[in-house]
């Protein structure tokens, strides 16, 4: 099996089985280190298959885009309600978090993944490196990788760059499946915004850093209310 085909199951079916695994021991109280190691092993997963892809393509391959991405017609109506989604579902409620109901729905709607989130100062910097690292990482694995290797795949038709993008998006929202439907929709239309500044800007940083910025959500969320759980993001598996 080549390298891409041996890569993509590891990205679809071994990152989110290993993390599972990981989640599970640590809701049964039977993970080595708790919070920290749960965090420190997703971290080594996720830079372990990212530096394999680099080490494969090369530094400038991956960092930077082959191609300008430039939407026309549907492209551009499915970006602008794409970033109508997110905005609502993502900006807009963090204008309610003074608000102590709104909370405390927010609380009881992550009751089921609340063992998952950091509480003392120590887990809470592994948890910023955590969402850096994802960050970088699943835009190397996903904005990169799998959007390369969908477009070099031998089907009847060659895909091109937006529906290679519009692609991955779909398989970034799959790849979140252990945090249900809406996670996957809202992972899904993030990924497809994260495609398109890959595309636009011409490299990963700005993705990257808006992956990781997103993947901070719960440390806000914890500053604006101690006693509340964060809900589940996409730096959590």
């Amino acid at each position: 099996m080549g390298f891409p085909h041996l890569w993509f199951a590891v990205i679809m079916v071994g990152l989110p089985l290993a993390a599972g695994v990981s989640a599970e021991r640590l809701r049964q109280n039977r993970m080595p280190g708790g919070r920290i190691g749960t965090y420190a092993m997703t971290m080594g997963c996720l830079w372990v298959a990212a530096l394999a892809v680099v080490w494969r393509y090369g530094w400038n391959d991956v960092w930077y885009a082959k191609e300008t991405l430039r939407l026309t017609g549907w492209g551009r109506t499915a970006l602008g309600l794409g970033v109508a989604y997110f905005l609502l579902m993502n900006v807009v409620p963090l204008f309610f978090l003074k608000h102590p109901e709104f909370r405390r729905r927010l609380k009881e709607s992550s009751q089921d993944r609340s063992f998952l989130y950091p509480v003392s100062r120590r887990e809470k910097w592994t948890f910023f490196a955590l969402a850096l690292t994802v960050g970088i990482t699943e835009e190397i694995l996903f904005r990169f990788f799998l959007t390369d290797y969908l477009r070099t795949l031998p089907l009847p038709v060659t895909l091109s760059p937006e529906a290679a993008l519009s692609a991955s998006a779909l398989l970034f929202g799959l790849y979140h499946w252990k945090q249900g439907p809406a996670a996957m929709v809202n992972t899904a239309v993030f990924g497809w915004l994260l495609g398109c500044l890959y595309g636009s800007a011409g490299s990963l940083l700005a993705p990257a850093v808006l992956h990781a910025v997103f993947d901070l959500k719960p440390l806000l969320f914890l500053r604006a209310d101690r006693s509340m759980e964060p809900p589940g993001t996409a730096a959590s598996q």
